[in-house]
């Protein structure tokens, strides 16, 4: 009888050390795996702080654009009441004369140009600043959803720590309910 005791202890003490080097690993597998979720979590936010860099400069250029199409429209104003002036000033046969009024219109023609070119040329850059932002924020947003959906890691034991800790308390419980505790109280 003490040998029956004997051996089923011993099978039991065979069984909490392997219970107990499962926990072990399975914590081990739970730090890496939370270690692998901090780094997530950190690039995630490096992720949306580069994020919200981005929309403020997208922002900042925004209103460069709205202030240059603004800009833009008052000339274009400009240029079209000119272009009135000059379209009644030929109907009624008002030309003007050779002289300082001539040279005065083209000067003025000359300028309207070169400031319809320089607007042309700002709403471009603006056009393509916009279109680098966007691009900027569609990487950022990819990364960050990326970075959102990444699976744990795949060396952790079937079940997780929570199974492990279940089949060793478990495992005890039977033993005990097997008449363990007739073993002179050691029950731990």
């Amino acid at each position: 009888m003490r040998r029956g005791r004997a051996s089923a202890l011993a099978a039991m003490d065979e069984g909490l050390r392997a219970l107990r080097a499962e926990l072990v690993e399975a914590r081990r597998a739970l730090a890496a795996a939370e270690d692998g979720r901090v780094e997530a979590l950190r690039k995630s936010d490096d992720a949306d702080r580069a994020q919200e860099q981005l929309q403020e400069r997208h922002e900042a250029l925004q209103a460069r654009k709205a202030a240059c199409e603004a800009e833009l429209r008052r000339h274009e104003q400009a240029a079209a009441a000119t272009e009135r002036a000059e379209r009644q000033a030929t109907r009624e046969g008002a030309w003007a004369r050779e002289g300082p009024e001539t040279e005065a219109l083209k000067e003025a023609k000359m300028s309207l140009a070169e400031i319809l070119s320089i607007t042309d040329e700002a709403q471009l850059r603006a056009r393509r600043q916009k279109a680098e932002l966007q691009h900027e924020i569609d990487e950022a947003k990819e990364e960050n959803e990326r970075l959102r959906s990444r699976p744990e890691p795949a060396g952790a034991p079937p079940g997780g720590l929570r199974a492990s800790i279940s089949r060793l308390f478990g495992g005890r419980g039977r033993a005990d309910s097997t008449g363990a505790d007739d073993c002179g109280g050691r029950g731990g």
